[in-house]
């Protein structure tokens, strides 16, 4: 069963930790931020490090 997941606020520690973890567990992690610099950023690390 295919998984999927909304997490918002992911520029902040708690959104991101949350991301990361869920990432690792086989979801697929939409992600939602104000700051467009930081989610892009975060998006690049995800695919990196899965």
């Amino acid at each position: 069963m295919t998984k999927f997941v909304f997490v918002t606020d992911t520029n902040k520690r708690i959104g991101y930790e949350i991301v990361r973890q869920l990432a690792e567990k086989d979801y697929y992690v939409f992600l939602g931020s104000r700051n467009e610099k930081l989610r892009n950023s975060l998006v690049i690390f995800q695919r990196k490090t899965l």
